[in-house]
């Protein structure tokens, strides 16, 4: 398991450099699992259908990678 943090206030190069980490990893769209945000936050019943996407199998990647791009948004 690795964990990367991308931090910047532009967003725009956050996106970019973690699009090329996940590119560098063989790590595809369809694999990419980004919690849903609800009314603008990301409570705990969103928490837990990420993990529980996370654990399944990898559809077109080596592996599934977990992606929470509004850390600001978790409640």
């Amino acid at each position: 398991m690795h964990s990367y943090l991308f931090v910047g206030v532009d967003a725009t190069a956050r996106n970019r450099a973690m699009e090329k980490q996940l590119g560098e990893l063989g790590v595809g769209p369809f694999d990419q699992v980004k919690p849903v945000s609800t009314e603008g936050r990301i409570g705990i019943a969103e928490i837990r259908e990420f993990i529980r996407a996370l654990s399944l199998s990898p559809q077109q990647s080596p592996m599934v990678a977990g992606v929470i791009e509004k850390a600001d948004h978790l409640t």
